[in-house]
């Protein structure tokens, strides 16, 4: 797992579990593979997906509400 994109992920807000989930997403893993890697069971990847694109979701409209008030 590159060490550089799973610490700017965490960095960015992920937890380091959450991290290692979207680093195998990112490589195209299903999330039956992630659990299998990780040592997670398939329900417990599912939700750290959820809260990956949760986060993901609230950052996007954190920065369209920045672009906004910049445009003013």
């Amino acid at each position: 797992m590159p060490s550089h994109v799973l610490s700017g992920l965490i960095r960015s807000g992920l937890s380091r579990r959450q991290a290692e989930t979207q680093v195998l997403r990112m490589e195209g893993k299903t999330q039956a593979e992630i659990g299998e890697e990780l040592g997670l069971g398939t329900g417990t990847v599912k939700s750290h997906c959820h809260r990956i694109d949760a986060k993901v979701r609230e950052a996007t409209k954190l920065l369209e509400l920045v672009e906004k008030e910049g445009e003013r």
